[in-house]
């Protein structure tokens, strides 16, 4: 007969998201987690581990509170990922052998490390010998003893708390950089030459500061910020071409930070900037690019689903690759890739749950 679907089944469901495919393509990772949180701050999830070829998936992280934002490093031989294991609500990076084993601690940070949405809180750089971070400034310890004393009200916008990108050494945990004062960090991707970042960036952390942000390179060997475009639209999910010559990223009206769908625009080191996909008929909301810098490979909504396809940057086309009416996990990145071009994602459909 049939069966009443309850709330009890609902939050029996679990969250699957953030799948990443190994650089060799042989296994992928993802992350498995509560819909729901009651006594922790974020909720309980874990990385899981299954076969590119399928079969049975098995549970590869075992903390008991929340593992998520799985990162395969360039070799493919350790997973970074955050965990708050050690503190409710601190989370901090984690390293750990693909043969598996003890996952070690690499960071130390002070301040919260963001995880909004499907944006990207951690990268390895691309020679894997350091991992940049998110990190939002401390609370003084004058706040904290307001805390802890309950005299905890907050005075609207009065004491900012940057969100900055901090870089770590992967061999000793030594913090290496942090981008400046006073420049909040949205998003970033690191330069193919492992000096630079590009950012999404304001000048106040204020959430609505991020609709009026702007397209920046922030530099490791002195700190200083260039501008390489603004405009009334908002800009996100930039991405450095491997030939280090450009910049791909969204640019959105009206979208709400980390849920972005608009255009694909390309902008050069020199600040040239183009739309390259003006009349497509679809909204793009992530973006990754060929080995050779000439194609951009996009997730977009498109006639009421979802698809991946190819645009050319040289002509312009839109080249269709898989196209379901379905809907991809907002939880982590939208898909990745190995070194052969094989794509990893994590969707639903009417028939089947994430």
């Amino acid at each position: 007969g049939d069966i009443e679907l309850t709330a009890e089944h609902a939050l029996s469901f679990k969250s699957v998201s953030d799948a990443q495919i190994a650089p060799d393509g042989k296994i992928i990772v993802f992350v498995v987690g509560d819909a729901f949180k009651a006594d922790t701050k974020f909720p309980k999830a874990n990385i899981w581990v299954v076969s590119s070829s399928g079969g049975q998936a098995r549970q590869f992280t075992s903390g008991l509170r929340s593992d998520t934002a799985p990162r395969w490093s360039p070799d493919g031989k350790t997973l970074a990922f955050l965990s708050d294991r050690e503190e409710d609500g601190r989370r901090q990076v984690y390293l750990l052998p693909r043969d598996g084993g003890e996952a070690r601690k690499l960071t130390e940070a002070a301040g919260d490390i963001p995880s909004p949405r499907s944006l990207n809180p951690l990268e390895w750089s691309p020679d894997g010998k350091r991992i940049a971070v998110l990190v939002t400034d401390p609370k003084t310890d004058e706040e904290k003893r307001h805390i802890d004393e309950k005299d905890d009200a907050i005075v609207f916008e009065r004491d900012p708390k940057y969100t900055r990108v901090h870089v770590f050494d992967v061999a000793t945990g030594e913090m290496e950089f942090v981008s400046p004062l006073g420049l909040q960090i949205w998003e970033f991707c690191w330069s193919p030459g492992d000096k630079e970042f590009a950012v999404v960036c304001s000048d106040l952390p204020w959430e609505q500061a991020w609709y009026t942000c702007r397209l920046a390179i922030v530099s490791m060997n002195d700190g200083l910020e260039r501008t390489l475009h603004r405009s009334e639209r908002q800009v996100a999910k930039p991405v450095w071409s491997p030939d280090g010559g450009s910049i791909a990223f969204l640019s959105s009206n009206w979208s709400d930070r980390g849920i972005n769908g608009g255009s694909a625009y390309v902008v050069s080191v020199d600040c040239e900037v183009r739309d390259v996909s003006a009349g497509h008929v679809a909204s793009v909301f992530s973006l990754a690019w060929s080995d050779d810098s000439d194609k951009l490979l996009t997730a977009a909504h498109e006639r009421g689903g979802v698809g991946l396809a190819e645009i050319d940057l040289s002509a312009g086309e839109r080249t269709s690759l898989w196209t379901a009416e379905a809907s991809l996990a907002t939880s982590g990145t939208s898909f990745s890739r190995d070194r052969r071009g094989n794509i990893a994602l994590v969707c639903e459909d009417a028939s089947s749950p994430q």
